[in-house]
């Protein structure tokens, strides 16, 4: 497997890792149920979802 972008997902993905693609709207809105939920999962985030994230809270 290459060293795109792509491949670099697909190596991800077939070790059991999750990627996703949504707008931002969509990304707070599953950061926020993730945390209400309990469960743990790590969000790399953009500057302006995180910063949504925080006045949210």
């Amino acid at each position: 497997m290459g060293n795109s972008l792509p491949a670099r997902i697909e190596a991800a993905v077939s070790r059991g890792k999750v990627v996703v693609s949504a707008d931002d709207d969509a990304v707070v809105a599953l950061v926020q149920e993730t945390i209400k939920s309990g469960r743990t999962a790590s969000f790399y985030l953009s500057r302006e979802q995180a910063r949504t994230l925080r006045d949210l809270h």
